[in-house]
């Protein structure tokens, strides 16, 4: 990769970071918004002249249970991004691919949702270990989604499956075969650089509602390049 290509890329990444970050930091947000409403309900409870009576108990439980619902749910949600965070400590390194789909699935939930669409990981090819760019992969799986978006189909689920064979694994995003396509195309500078990055190839459907991203088992490092 020439280092003019390497310097735009990297901008990329960095963008791809940031929405990320700033995706989960607002969910994060959410959650502590409604434990400190929770916790002023509290308040207002305990200042009450209330009686001992089992329906005053039972709302009082009720509330922290919330409470402890939502600090579950922040956990959560911080995990998740700290497992995504670590994606960049190895340039390469072994990925169990199937369990990359379901975090991809998870830190892109609310950007999806915010163009009118779910996202769901289909059951497919399981425990399925590849050698690749795991921070790299998020982000083209990051580029194909917005591929799918920017296309015109963007309400309604958006479908990822894993299939396997011993030449490599093939990541099919699709969405409602209702959805009307205005084809799939994408002005993205970054994709074409992450395909050559993973050695990976992008296929449309012929009928422009999904791609299917191919990757090879074993990425082949280059040594010459950065």
């Amino acid at each position: 990769m020439r280092r003019e290509e390497w310097k735009r890329l990297y901008g990329q990444e960095l963008g791809f970071f940031a929405a990320i970050s700033a995706s989960v930091t607002h969910e994060i947000k959410n959650h502590l918004a409604i434990i400190n409403e929770q916790n002023g309900l509290l308040g207002d409870m305990l200042a009450m002249d209330a009686d001992d009576g089992p329906a005053y108990r039972k709302r009082l439980s009720k509330v922290v249970q919330d409470v402890a619902d939502q600090v579950t749910k922040a956990d959560a949600v911080v995990r998740r991004f700290n497992t995504f965070a670590h994606t960049a400590d190895s340039p390469v390194g072994a990925v169990d691919i199937a369990d990359f789909l379901k975090l991809f699935g998870e830190i892109s939930a609310r950007l999806a949702r915010r163009k009118g669409a779910t996202v769901l990981v289909e059951s497919g090819a399981e425990c399925v270990t590849i050698r690749t760019r795991p921070f790299e992969l998020l982000h083209l799986l990051f580029c194909a989604m917005n591929v799918l978006f920017g296309s015109g189909i963007s309400k309604g689920v958006l479908r990822l499956r894993l299939e396997s064979d011993a030449e490599g694994v093939r990541v099919r995003l699709s969405m409602n075969e209702d959805n009307e396509a205005a084809g799939t195309q994408s002005s993205d500078p970054a994709l074409p650089l992450l395909l050559q990055r993973l050695q990976a190839r992008l296929v449309f459907a012929s009928d422009g509602t999904g791609l299917t991203l191919e990757l090879p088992m074993e990425l082949v490092e280059d040594r010459g390049g950065i």
